[in-house]
């Protein structure tokens, strides 16, 4: 959830480092911020994943060949309805 807040949070920042602000002294430190921030997100959720991954808890949902979605918990498990 950590990781999902900071990314929402650096569109609207990178918006008003584009868009609003107009002193480049302003606007600069603004957008290397956001990159930063969405850098910090990508390591966050890396982290999270790993952690699902190493307690095979992972939720997914894959698809059958005519699309509907299928249900699994483990990485080694069939599919299910």
């Amino acid at each position: 959830m950590a990781a999902h807040e900071v990314a929402r949070r650096v569109g609207t920042f990178s918006y008003e480092g584009c868009f609003v602000e107009k002193d480049w002294t302003r606007y600069v430190p603004i957008v290397a911020s956001c990159h930063e921030m969405m850098r910090a997100a990508a390591k966050l959720a890396d982290e999270a994943r790993e952690i699902e991954k190493g307690a095979d808890t992972v939720f997914r949902q894959p698809h059958a060949k005519d699309g509907t979605r299928l249900r699994k918990s483990q990485l080694m498990e069939k599919p299910t309805d």
